[in-house]
């Protein structure tokens, strides 16, 4: 049983929400040559879900994750439109499951290491005459010897009422590595200016994890986990980031993201579904700029 369940850990979605290392502010805006700034990032995240697989073992149950998060970056204006983003964490991971059904058990995994880097490249592709309009694109890597490396290009559009009120639309898409799933992803943000010092900015992320399968020979102490199939699965995200500007060239952005993804089954009656997930993340981050 426990075998089962660490494999389906491993092949679990990645929630959108870690792959935006930057506050939306910054991401949304393209430094002129030799502008730049250094992020200094803490970060957590809690869920939960339920483990049912109704065939072969019968697992019942419910696993938790706690991740948290320090980290440092810096993006750099590289000139005509181009900026350069690099971003590093450190991680602490705690996973925890409690079975009920079949037997009753309990066990966890702990993990704590520094991460693997992301490398972001970004271009203003558009801009319109007053400003008004703006077109990025974004593309981002990170290379992971497991499946956790993707490479992701996302198309940003934003828009300005006024210098006080501007939305964007982000949509993405997300090619990962190894056995884990593709996305695709869309976001929607309202950045408002408050006070000259404060901006709010709500927003709203979808993620679709397309439905994705392996091949591999028997698993001693699993059984057959050849031909395995997961469904598709969602995620939706609602969240608030505000961005403080105590003083000149220093920024201070705390973000609280809720998320609900929805259940995913397994094709194979010796690697376990989830049901529906449910968490929370928030972040805060100081950023000083040159």
């Amino acid at each position: 049983m426990r075998r089962s369940s660490l494999c389906m850990a491993v092949t679990a979605a990645t929630i959108s929400v870690a792959a935006h290392a930057d506050d939306i502010i910054s991401r949304f805006t393209v430094r002129d040559a030799g502008q730049f700034a250094v992020d200094a990032v803490i970060a957590g995240t809690v869920n939960r879900n339920s483990i049912i697989s109704t065939s072969g073992q019968g697992l019942i149950g419910e696993e938790r994750d706690h991740l948290t998060s320090a980290a440092i970056g810096g993006n750099i204006g590289l000139g005509s439109g181009f900026e350069a983003r690099l971003f590093v964490p450190y991680v602490r991971n705690r996973y925890d499951v409690d079975l009920s059904t079949p037997v009753p058990d309990k066990f966890s995994n702990k993990k704590e290491q520094w991460g693997d880097a992301l490398i972001s490249l970004k271009y203003r592709a558009f801009r319109s005459a007053n400003g008004s309009d703006e077109m990025q694109i974004n593309g981002s890597v990170l290379h992971h010897s497991g499946n956790s490396g993707y490479i992701a290009v996302e198309l940003d559009y934003l828009h300005s009422f006024n210098d006080d009120l501007s939305i964007a639309v982000a949509p993405r898409y997300t090619k990962r590595q190894g056995l884990a799933p593709n996305e695709v992803g869309l976001g929607a943000y309202l950045m408002s200016k408050l006070t000259p010092k404060i901006h709010v900015v709500p927003f709203l992320y979808l993620t679709r994890i397309r439905s994705h399968g392996f091949t591999l020979p028997d698993v001693p102490n699993i059984g057959d986990v050849s031909n395995v199939n997961f469904s598709a699965s969602s995620v939706f995200e609602v969240g608030l980031e505000m961005r403080c500007s105590p003083a000149k060239s220093w920024n201070l952005t705390p973000r609280l993201v809720a998320f609900h993804q929805t259940p995913i089954d397994s094709s194979s009656s010796n690697v376990n579904g989830w049901g529906a997930k449910n968490g929370v993340s928030a972040s805060l981050t100081l950023q000083k700029e040159f």
